[in-house]
Formats: structure tokens, sequence, C-alpha cells
């Protein structure tokens, strides 16, 4: 069989083409070229008559060749091409050749032209064999490579043609998936070795329905992970997410890696994340569930692939081939199933039996990865039928704020011109990060790529919130109209979806069923005969396309009615069903409206409260009006606003204020937030009512909408001075007890004391301080607020002040003086280098002077004895003592405080008289104060008070008992360490593990044996820090416990997990065995060396790493030569941990492999291997602030396979605040140790 090839070459270099020519022509190729045919014709119209046919064609690139537009011209037809194919040679070593090579390997012959004579014979060989036997594999070949394409041509290109008129920087262009994918991270919901129960799915839809309410996540402390990582763990995924969290764009990315990987395209290690997946050769299949048919669905693999195929634009030849190759390496654990919207399958039987038949591939094919996503609602709705044991569960988190950063800077990096990128990025970063609820909202991809879009369309994110929602409305109501003939006309689509949204906060649901959707759509046609454009489709027919063509109301899963699987709809967000609520309520264009003032809806709907009487009377807000009210006065007529707002403030006939008024005044306050046209006198009237029903007792009525979380966004309206008078007045005529909580919520409020760009250690305070001089009451009140909050800036940053304004102040009496007392409280505290406010000794006595007066105000005496406490004024132990016989019992408990601040002996017998006393709050506070005044007298009464009926009072006398040494003491902590709360013992435990006397190892022996797992994990880490020796036999007996899973109530923080890389990915019984056996090595006792061995072969495997970690410590003769063969182990982490081990006994075997892993694949082994290097030298040695990195709520070792730039530089300076230049040198000193790669070497 002869086979033509063409050599195409720059005009004057045959010489060279003729010698490729004669190797192939050796080995049985036909050659033509360009000396030596096509008289008349040019080289690229011959070359694209050669790819027509299917021919091949060979490229000299030479730098004359590839400076030319010919060989990209080839390129081009050869991508075009269904089965011609290009070959690159590289003749010279300087010819740039990435850009024509089309992902192939390139020969080069510059470097050993028999070699790359060979490999572009082996090309030539796998698509255009010579013999007949090897043509079949040439077409199975072809196919393949022609599958790659067509799926690479899928999943990595995104469509933004849908973007707002007029951006046809963008519109027009084809973007890659690989530069905008920001990677998601996944929780582990179910691993891989259990069942997904009902009651944990339930969980699950829980959290989903609390994120999309606004609520805060359920779960902050579990682990994200990489799916990468999480696939190479378990090897078969179930992703569970909601409607626009990235799952399918997650398969897209997994997809376009692999397929990368196996062209050896020079791109593939750019992409994001990919360092987390598996270094494996998979071919991945991309399975849509939507596009299978009702016969596929319930059919074998083969006709599933058979579908797929020819559903991506493979002939049937080629799909019939192909699939024998698909099948063939899933059985070889060389492709990667990828599943994708289980839940689109909309009939519930057919998705239960997909999901027998997902089972199944994986027992006939066990070796193949496979990855199947579903939305949480219709994964639910599977019950036991859902995919069972064999694959892990995890869910999509939310993105964080620093994978939001992440994605701005790719957006406008390939959506903003050059002139406009850094600009943008600062503006759009800023913009998604300025509230909650935006933050909120941007957690979700989709609507994060919705504000990217609103923001090209506006310029910047708009401040208030309605115009926000506005914007975003439009771009989902846009999100797919490029890719129809039969758009969705705005307001063919607004009024049903606003009486859609109005009707569902009516009923109280997120939901509806399709019949309900429907008759809905036909009530508006029918109650509003002149909107004429909502007739442009049927209510089927927009439902379809409202559904499939837009992305704000979606298909969220299906229940059963009347016997039927039916679908229900949700809209994309809470926050877009409550808007559009909103601007029905405005427009009038809901169910049943009648023609009435706007005040008059709004009056009705913000008394929508249910009343509780059990456990305690409580009322709450039953719907999701509060939400629509203040949108509708942020977008209603002028005229109406001021009506809009005493509409909601003022309780309605037959409402009872006393259970009403607050929340209606919360609601009104609420609306103010978007600073909608009310006059002065309205809003002076909203915030003097909301201040005036502050209540510490009623702090858990008012919910989510708590006091802080309501006034922190006042403080930045243009109502700020109103609502500081508010606060003063409210201040002013509360008793004084009740006016902390008033101040506390006022503390709320921070001053920014200077104008942008002036020093704040030039701020001046002299407006403040002539206002603590006015004679109104209210100005005085509010000014020593203000200063009171300079507490809170950075130490010896702002001037001081002389305070005699202040301390007459609390001279004068009532309201006044208390508040004069609190700030002079503020302005000197202990552990400042340079207070703002340095008492003098006749101020001093001026203060003892008021706090001896029997009229004192009570506010003002507990704060005196606060400061006087603090400040160590022994002539006030007098005075305060008598003031633990006072009538309020916060007058007594600030007492004993104050005491036991101020340590003097006199304070024994009246606070020994204080634990009697009938308030539980004073008697811990004299225990404590008795701790720590230290008289041995008090041991006794201490010891007594550990049978108090109330566990706190108790923990107060157990933690006291730690300051004594002494037989008595010591019995009673023994009784202390039996207590059955937990908070009582860990009290114990936390004091004598601070004081670190090896007098008190014996009682932190008995924590050991602790029913609650944390308690056993401090316990073991405190004797390792002490290196107490006799504490070997109990840690190696807690090693050899077998304990019952963590219970729910036994949550240990993620902090306190073990020591980081030896910690493990678990929280379970496993985390006191990992403390042990690091506290053992800590201790350094060899007696542990032959016990450890001995356990390591039983415990668990996520524990061994900590138990050759201390092997390794303790060293030993032996243990080398044992140490050797878990180099070799299966289990990373073990080979990590025997690396480590080895290095510490000196083995340069371990530093080598250490240092082999700082180049792994697998990030979590680059990093883990770092960690392992860095904790070998000592610290003078090494500077580990420079490796770690703040990422997510936890500190992490940085990658070492990353590249130290400015940008790390700036990261290191603002999250460890160390200078650039000394993070330069500290790194320079830390590459003589661990090779790092630093860019200023680099490009050196």
């Amino acid at each position: 069989m002869k086979r033509q090839v063409f050599i195409a070459h720059a005009e004057g270099e045959q010489a060279e083409a003729e010698k490729l020519a004669k190797r192939l022509q050796k080995a049985g190729y036909e050659v033509a070229h360009y000396g030596t045919v096509l008289v008349g014709e040019s080289i690229v119209e011959a070359a694209q008559k050669v790819l027509e046919v299917g021919g091949p064609v060979v490229i000299c690139a030479t730098v004359r060749a590839v400076g030319t537009r010919w060989a990209h011209r080839i390129a081009n037809a050869a991508r075009t091409s269904t089965h011609g194919h290009v070959f690159v040679v590289q003749m010279e070593e300087e010819a740039f050749v990435e850009s024509i090579s089309l992902g192939e390997k390139v020969a080069t012959w510059w470097k050993d032209p028999a070699a790359a004579a060979r490999q572009l014979l082996e090309s030539l060989q796998r698509y255009y064999p010579l013999t007949e036997d090897s043509a079949a594999a040439a077409l199975l070949h072809d196919a393949e490579r022609r599958y790659r394409q067509l799926a690479l041509e899928a999943c990595d290109i995104i469509n933004l043609s849908n973007l707002p008129e007029g951006e046809r920087y963008i519109a027009t262009r084809k973007l890659e998936l690989r530069r905008l994918y920001v990677p998601l991270r996944v929780k582990v919901a179910v691993p891989s070795e259990d069942e997904l129960s009902q009651a944990r799915m339930e969980a699950l839809e829980r959290q989903r329905e609390a994120w999309m309410s606004g609520g805060a996540p359920t779960d902050l402390a579990q682990e994200r992970f990489p799916v990468g990582e999480r696939l190479a763990r378990s090897g078969r995924l179930v992703v569970l997410g909601d409607p626009g969290a990235g799952k399918s764009t997650l398969l897209r990315w997994l997809a376009t890696a692999y397929i990368l990987r196996l062209k050896e395209d020079v791109e593939w290690k750019d992409l994001p994340d990919i360092a987390t997946l598996p270094a494996r050769e998979w071919l991945p299949i991309l399975i849509r569930c939507r596009d299978l048919d009702p016969r596929t669905i319930g059919g074998p693999l083969d006709d599933v692939l058979r579908h797929t195929l020819r559903k991506s634009e493979m002939s049937e030849e080629e799909s019939e081939s192909l699939r024998a190759v698909l099948r063939h390496k899933l059985a070889e654990g060389q492709a990667l199933l990828l599943i994708d919207g289980l839940d689109e399958i909309s009939e519930t039987g057919a998705r239960i039996r997909f999901c027998e038949q997902v089972e199944q591939i994986h027992r006939a094919f066990p070796a193949a990865p496979i990855v199947v996503t579903s939305r949480i609602v219709g994964y639910r709705e599977l019950g036991g039928q859902r995919i069972g044991r064999g694959f892990e569960h995890v869910t999509v988190d939310d993105l964080s704020p620093e994978d939001k950063d992440d994605f701005v800077h790719r957006w406008c990096a390939v959506t903003e011109p050059p002139e406009r990128r850094a600009t943008t990025v600062q503006e759009f970063i800023r913009d998604i990060h300025s509230t909650d609820r935006i933050e909120h909202l941007t957690g979700n991809p989709m609507l994060l790529t919705t504000m990217a879009l609103v923001k090209r369309k506006v310029g910047k994110l708009p401040r208030r919130r309605a115009d926000l929602y506005w914007e975003a409305v439009q771009v989902l109501l846009n999100w797919r109209s490029a890719e129809t003939e039969d758009p969705l006309a705005l307001w063919e689509a607004l009024p049903q979806l606003e009486f859609l949204a109005y009707a569902m906060c009516e009923r109280g649901v997120q939901r509806l069923r399709r019949d309900e959707v429907m008759r809905l759509l036909d009530q508006i046609r029918d109650e509003y005969p002149n909107l004429h454009a909502v007739r442009n489709h049927t209510p089927d027919q927009f439902l379809k396309l409202i559904e499939r063509r837009t992305g704000i109301l979606v298909e969220s899963g299906h229940e059963k009615h009347l016997g039927m699987t039916v679908p229900i709809y949700e809209f994309r967000h809470l926050t877009f069903q409550e808007y559009l609520a909103a601007r029905a309520l405005v427009e009038r264009c809901f169910p049943h409206a009648p023609m009435l003032p706007l005040a008059k809806y709004l009056a009705p709907l913000a008394s929508k409260f249910e009343f509780t009487e059990s456990p305690e009377p409580t009322i709450r807000w039953t719907t999701n009006w509060p939400e629509v009210l203040r949108l509708c006065v942020a977008i209603c007529l002028n005229d109406d606003v001021d009506k809009a707002l005493l509409a909601i403030l003022e309780p309605l006939p037959g409402e009872n204020p006393e259970l009403t008024t607050s929340m209606r005044a919360l609601q009104a306050a609420a609306c103010l937030e978007d600073e909608p046209n009310a006059s002065d006198e309205v809003a002076r009237k909203i915030l003097l009512r909301l201040t005036s029903q502050i209540e510490s007792h009623n702090e858990n009525e008012i919910g989510t909408w708590g006091w802080q979380r309501m006034f922190s966004p006042l403080w930045e309206t243009r109502w700020a001075g109103e609502l500081m008078r508010s606060f003063a007045h409210e201040f002013q005529r509360r008793d004084p007890i009740a006016r902390s909580f008033i101040w506390e919520i006022w503390h709320g409020y921070y001053v920014t004391w200077s104008t942008p760009g002036e020093e704040p250690s030039r701020v001046n305070f002299t407006p403040y301080l002539s206002s603590l001089s006015a004679s109104d009451d209210l100005e005085v009140i509010t000014a020593a607020r203000r200063l009171s909050n300079t507490r809170w800036h950075s130490a010896g940053s702002l001037q001081s002040i002389d305070g005699d304004v202040l301390v007459a102040l609390v001279e004068r009496g009532g309201a006044v003086s208390d508040a004069a007392a609190r700030t002079l409280s503020s302005l000197w505290f202990m552990d400042a280098p340079n207070p703002i406010w340095r008492p003098t000794p006749a101020q001093v006595e001026r203060l003892l002077s008021v706090l001896d007066t029997e009229a004192v105000d009570v506010g003002a005496a507990i704060h005196l004895m606060n400061f006087l406490g603090r400040y160590g004024v022994r002539a006030a132990v007098a005075p305060i003592i008598s003031r633990l016989k006072h009538d309020e019992p916060m007058v007594r408990r600030e007492a004993a405080t104050a005491l036991g601040e101020l340590r003097d002996a006199r304070a024994l017998e009246p606070l020994l008289q204080s634990t009697r006393d009938t308030e539980a709050m004073v008697r811990q506070e004299a225990a404590t104060a008795l701790g720590k005044v230290a008289e041995p007298a008090a041991v006794g009464a201490l010891h007594a008070m550990l049978q108090e009926p109330i566990h706190t009072v108790r923990a107060a006398a157990a933690g006291a008992l730690c300051a004594f040494q002494g037989p008595e003491a010591r019995a009673a902590l023994r009784d202390a360490a039996k207590d059955p709360i937990e908070d009582v013992r860990r009290e114990v435990l936390w004091r004598l593990s601070a004081r670190k006397s090896p007098d008190d190892a014996e009682l932190l022996v008995l924590f050991l044996d602790d029913p609650y797992m944390r308690v056993r994990c401090e316990a073991a880490r405190s004797l390792g820090s002490m290196r107490e020796r006799m504490a070997v036999e109990p840690l190696l007996d807690l090693l050899r416990q077998r304990r019952a899973p963590l219970n729910d109530d036994d949550f240990i923080p993620m902090s306190n997990r073990g020591h980081g890389f030896f910690a493990g990915p678990f929280m379970d019984e496993r985390l006191p065995l990992v403390e042990a056996a690091l506290a053992l090595g800590e201790i350094g006792d060899q007696r542990a060396i032959a016990p450890l061995r001995a356990i390591h072969d039983e415990v668990d495997a996520g524990v061994r790493p900590a138990i050759i970690h201390s092997l390794g410590m303790l060293g030993g003769g032996c243990t080398i030569e044992w140490l050797l063969p878990m180099l070799q182990a299966p289990e990373s982490p073990i080979q990590l941990a025997a690396a480590e081990a080895l290095a510490r006994l000196g083995d340069e075997r371990g530093r080598e492999l250490l240092l082999q892993k700082l180049a792994s694949d697998s990030a979590q082994e680059r990093t883990s291997a770092l960690e392992l290097l860095a904790g070998l030298y000592q610290k003078h040695e090494v500077d580990l602030r420079l490796l770690l990195i703040f990422e997510y709520r936890e500190t992490v070792f940085m990658d070492p396979a990353e590249v130290v730039d400015e940008a790390r530089l700036q990261q290191l300076l603002e999250q460890m605040e160390i200078a650039p230049d000394e993070a330069r040198r500290g790194f320079e000193a830390l590459t003589q140790r661990i090779p790092l790669k630093l860019k200023w070497q680099l490009q050196a």
C-alpha cells in the first residue's frame, strides 16, 4: 500500500527537504515537495489539496518558514480538515513552532536528524500505515483524534454572544474556558465506603435552602478540597450542587484538561488547578443527560456511547469504530467517564434506572474513574435508589473571597482592553466585597458572572441594591438570547415574572409546581387584558422559553402530585423573587390587585408575623415580605416614599403594639439603608422609635435582624447624625443598668477620624473635646461616645488628651457621668505603650472621691471600679469592698472583678463572703478574684464551690484553684477533673497547661481518659510540650484504645486538630491517637520506641505518619532499616513521613525523597514535602512565615512549584507584615536549604 506525503518548505530550502524526503522514501512513502512538483501552483494551494483528500503534510519549520504566512495558512487549513494531518519538523532551534504544531509532537531535526526522522515515521505510521493490517488501527486512531478535537471545541469554548449590546470588543470572540475557569472546591458529604442516607440528604437540602434564603453556611469548619484530590482518593464522585454552582463547567474543565494532556499541549501545565488532578493519561467521555433520549437512558452502555458520539457530530462509521476503543479504555482505567446533569432526566423512574446503569458500569469497569453531577433537589427525589457504595458524594462549595478575586482577574484579562484592565480589577473586587448581600450572591459562579456582565454594561456595580438587581434581572433574561431566533422580549417576561414572584411571596414559598405556574400565567392574561405583550406566547410556550433561554427561573426538581411526578420551579436566587415581587407591588401587577395607594398595600404586609408561646413568647416574620417591602420603598415614586415608610412603621388598628412595634421599627429602619428620598422628619421618627425598642432581653426575638447587624448599615447613610442623637437620647432616658446594652449597640459606630491622606497621628480631637462642654446633654453624651471609640484604633496612633473635662463630667452625675466614666475607662488600657489618656494623681483622687459618694450614678460606679482596678489604685480597695454589699448585682459583680485586679489581701474575707452571694454571676467573679488574690486560705472555699449547681461557677472555682499549689489544692483539682460538664474540666486543663509545672503531670494524665475527644487531644498536646516522662505509659495506653466515633457535640475547631501534615484530613476518633503519638516524640523517651513500632501495624493508616514522625524524633539503632521500605509505601503520607523521619536520623535518602516530592504532580504532596523539609531546620535557620499563606479561614504552606514574585512579596506584607526587601532577603537565604523559584533570580 503506497502513501504519498507532501513536504512543504520555504523557497530555497529544498536541500534539507530532500534529506528528509529520502528517509521517508526509504521507509516506503511516496514524497512530493515544492522543488519537485506543482509547477504554476502555490505551496499553500498544493498543501490544501492534500489535506482535502485526507493526506499528510510535513512542514519543514525553519526561522524563514514560520516567519511567513504560508506555514500558518497550512496549519489553519489542517484545523478545518476532517482527516488531513500536519506534521512539523523543527529544522532550526530558533524556529517558533508552537503556533503551527496543533498540539502534535514536534520532531527536532536540528538536535538529532535520525531521531527526528524516526519520530516523524512513527507519527505517519499511526495515521497513514503502509500495511493493510495497520490501516484499520489508523482509522481508529483517526476517529479518536477527531473525537478529541470535537470534544475540545465543545468543552473549551465559551460563548459570550449574550453580552450587553454594544460589547463588540468581546461579543464576537471565542473565549477558552481555560482562560476564565476558577477552580471549584468541594466538601465531602459521604465517603465512598458509606451510603448516602435520607437524613443526610435532607440535611444537605436544608443547607441549600438556607443559602437560597440568604442565610450563612452551616458547615464553615468542614474542609474544602480540590475536585482532583477527591477524584484521586476515591476514583468515583457524585458532585452535588445548586443551579449555577458550576457543575457542568467543572466537567468541561476536567475534559479540557485531560484532552490537552493527551495532546501534550504546551499550555496544559498553565491550566488553573491542574496540579491537583491525578497525573493520568485519561481520555474523557462526557455524557450530557439532557441529550439522552428515553430509549438510551434505559439501554446498555453501548447505546449511551453511540448516542453521545453521534450527538458530537461523529459519523456513523467513526462512532461504531470508537465504541470498542472507549469500552477498552474504560476497562483499562484509561478513560474518564463524565456524566453531567443526572437531575435533567425529568422522569424519576428513568432517573432511577440510569442510576442503576451507572452502578452497573462501575461493576463492569471497576478501574474506570467516574464523575456524576446533579442538582441536590433532583438527587434527593431518588430516595433509596441513589447511586450507592463505591461513589464518594461531595457538594460544591461557594466561591471564597479569594476565588472571586481570581475570577475578576481572569475576567478582566479577556474582556477589558489593556489600558482599562488594572483599574477595572480594583473596582470590581471592591464592589463584590462591598456588602454581605452581594458577597453572598456572588458565591455562586453563575451569579458572579451575572455581576460581571452588569459591570460591563453599567461601568460599575450600582451602589443601590434595587438598581443592581434591575440590571442583573436584565442580564439573566438575556442569558441565552443569542442562541435562538425567537428571543424573549423584556416587557413580555417581566410582568409575568413579577406576577409569579408576588404569588410565591404571598404563599410563603420559594417553589411552585408546574400546574400552579400555568394557572398563574393564565390568571395574569385574564386580569390584565391590556398587557398585550404577555400574549406573545402561550403559558406553556412562555414557561419553556423562560426556563431554557434565561437564567432567572429554573426547573429545580420534581415532586409527587395527584399520583404523578411533576416539575417544580423556583427563581435562581431568592433575591430575584423578592425584587420582582417588589416591582409587582409598585406596578400593581399581582393577583387580585385592587387599585389603592401603595401605602395601603404595604401596611398589612408589614405585619406578617408569626407568634409562638413555647418555649417562650417569640415573634418573627413568616415570609420574605421584609426584603420585598424594603425594595419596594427603594423603587417607588418619590411622592410615595414617606407614606410607605409610615405605613410600615405604624401598627394597624387591632394590632398589639407591645408585640409589633419593634418589628415594624426594624423594618422601617431597614428601608432607610437604601437611602430612599424620605424626609428628615420621617427618618428621625423611625430612628427614635427603633432605638426606643432596644432591649437586651428581646435580642433573640429579632433573629437574624439582630441589633448590631441592623444598625451597622445605617451608620453609612445620610442619617448617621440623626442616629447618633437617637442613641444619646435613649442612653440618657434609660436606667443605669439598661444603658450598657445601648452603649454596646452604639459601639458599632467606628469613627473615621482622619480625612483621606491625613496622618492618624495628627488627628484633631478639638471638635469632640469642645462638644464635651456643650449645654446640650445629648451632644455631650454623643461626643463622649465618639471619643471612647478611639480605644479601638492602633495604640499610639492618636494624640493624647489630658482628661480634665471628662473627669469633670464624671463629677456631674447622671447619664453624663456614666458616659464620661465609660469613655475614661476606654481611653486608658493597660497593654497600650502610649495610652491616649494618662491619669494624673489629682485626677485619680477626684475619681476616687466620686466613687466614695453615696449618690454616685450606678453606671458610673461600675466603670470607675473597672478603671481603678485595672490601673492598680490600692486606695480604691476600701470603697470597692463597700460595693460588694450594693443592692444591684451588676455592681457587686464589678466590685469582685476589680478586687481581683487589685490583688490585695484585704479583699480576702469580703470575697469569701461573696462566694455565697445570691447571684451566680457574683459568685463566679468572686471565685475568679480569689484565684488572683491567691491567698491560701481561699482554697477550702473554692473546693466547696465545686459542688455548685451552676457549672459556670464551678468552672470559675476550678480555674481559680489552679493558682494554688499544695496537697489540698491538688485534691480539689482532682475532683474538678471529674466534673460532669466538659467546660469545667477544660478550664482546669487549660490553666494547668498554661503554667507548665512538672508537678501537674499527674493531673494532666487524668484527662487522657476524658470522655470528650477534644479534651484528650489537648491533654496529650500539653504533656508533649512539657516533655513529661511519666506520661509515656498513659500516652501509649491512649494509642492502644479504640473509641466510638465522634459525637455531634464533640466538635473540634480546625485550628485545634493536630499539627499540620500529621493531623490528616479527618475529624474523628483518630485525632487523640495522632496527638498521643506526636507527644511521645516530643517527650523523647526511648522506652516508647518498641511499643510505637508494635502499635504502628495495628492502627489506621491515617495515624501512622504521626507514629513514624515520632520514631524519627526518638531515634534508635534499628529504626532506619525499619523505615526504609516505607519510602515505597502506596500511601503518599506514609512515604513523606518516613522520608522526614529518615532525614531527622541523618539518612540523606529521606531528604532526597522530600526534595523530589517538591516537584510532584500533586499539589498536596508538594506542600506537604515543603512543610516537612522546613520542619527539619531550627527556627533561626528558616523563617517559616515566608512559606505560609492565609487561605480561606486557615493557614497553609505555599506551593513550592509556584514562582515567588512581587505579588507573593506583597501578600507577605499584607498577611505577615514582612517588608518586601526583608522577604526577598529571607527567600534568598531559604533557597540555600530548600529549592524555591525566585522570579528575580530566574530573570537574572
